[in-house]
């Protein structure tokens, strides 16, 4: 009924999984509906000559990151500040991947659409109008669009020696314990992130990363203490060892603790930790 939103009832048609009954189901549903002219940029970015260009699986898991299974208001999300939802939309180890929101200066999903209409209420939930389509971040998306929390991150990666940044951008599954920008600042203690040799950073960033298994904070509580290895190289070529302790929230080889758990990514989850967890002897 929004002549505005034609492009996305096109999108949720011609998409797999029936999102059209989807959505005509009891919810509740928070729905960011992108525009027409938002359908008509994304499709321009990606290549793609219309709707019909995009194949139908890719369309359902981008448009399935604009729903949440809940009924959220603006000002839900303006009394939150800023944070993070689970989206509708899925990895591939079936977890579903995050929306990031900031609504310090009106609302902003993901650092890249805003909110333009609110609070269109629904028998089965609400519609928040977005300027942009949503895309699927993966762990370095995720890590870019919430620049107040993990700016120094993205630059220790782009500065450290082996393509941090694309290795992070690949298939994983990848766990990642990403340090804020205060834990930055404290480990560099007023140094330049430039006068770290590359080659220590590179090591430093990849002991912060479980490879090839996306951990989430039940799994760790389940576990509750133990060891599990990083992407770093210790004695013989070996991987590191790291040791976790979930008795008491989640901490990391005992100076480093979770503040923001279950970030899921495509390809991954983020733990924002408060600490540079240093390479241990």
């Amino acid at each position: 009924g929004t002549p505005e939103l034609t492009s996305l009832v096109a999108a949720l048609q011609a998409a797999d999984g029936n999102l059209v009954d989807v959505l005509q189901g009891s919810g509740p549903f928070t729905v960011l509906a992108p525009t027409n002219a938002a359908f008509t940029a994304f499709l321009n970015a990606n290549g793609f000559a219309s709707l019909d260009d995009v194949p139908t699986d890719v369309l359902s898991q981008v448009l399935l990151n604009h729903v949440i299974m809940a009924d959220v208001s603006s000002s839900d999300l303006a009394g939150l500040g800023a944070g993070y939802a689970s989206g509708s939309a899925s990895n591939s180890e079936g977890q579903n991947i995050s929306l990031y929101f900031d609504a310090s200066n009106g609302v902003r999903f993901n650092n890249v659409a805003n909110v333009t209409d609110a609070d269109i209420d629904a028998s089965n939930g609400t519609i928040h109008i977005i300027d942009a389509v949503i895309g699927l971040p993966d762990i370095v998306d995720h890590a870019i669009m919430n620049p107040s929390t993990f700016s120094s991150l993205v630059a220790a990666l782009g500065a450290a020696d082996g393509d941090l940044v694309s290795v992070l951008q690949g298939d994983g599954p990848f766990t990642v314990l990403a340090p804020d920008n205060d834990a930055f600042t404290a480990f560099l203690d007023g140094a330049p992130l430039g006068g770290v040799d590359t080659a220590v950073l590179s090591q430093l960033l990849l002991n912060h990363v479980i490879i090839g298994s996306s951990i989430t904070s039940i799994t760790l509580f389940d576990s509750g203490t133990g060891y599990t290895n990083t992407g770093a190289s210790g004695a013989g070529g070996n991987d590191m060892s790291l040791y976790y302790n979930a008795t008491d929230g989640v901490r990391f080889n005992g100076v480093s603790s979770v503040f923001q758990a279950d970030v899921v990514a495509t390809n991954g989850v983020i733990h924002g930790v408060d600490a540079v967890i240093g390479l241990p002897t």
